[in-house]
């Protein structure tokens, strides 16, 4: 006998404030700060290419990372309420 608890994703849960159906979205950084922290970052990267093709690889790809990344949020169809997907 099992003891993992498995989510289904054919029920989508039930807003706490509105009582609206969620649905799973993915959403950028809400903080501007992160995403310009990660243009500076890149383009660190890429003026260290001339210097060490080394260390400015994983330099620039945190940058991307910090660019490009989403996380996945239930967010209410009604109100707009959300929260992390665990």
């Amino acid at each position: 006998m099992s003891n993992k608890v498995t989510f289904d994703d054919t029920v989508t849960p039930k807003c706490i404030h509105c009582d609206g159906t969620m649905r799973r979205v993915k959403l950028s950084p809400s903080n501007p700060l992160v995403i310009v922290c990660g243009v500076i970052v890149a383009l660190i990267g890429l003026a260290l290419v001339l210097v060490s093709p080394v260390v400015s690889v994983p330099v620039f790809c945190t940058g991307a990372f910090f660019i490009l990344r989403k996380r996945s949020v239930w967010q209410c169809e009604r109100c707009g309420y959300h929260y992390d997907v665990n």
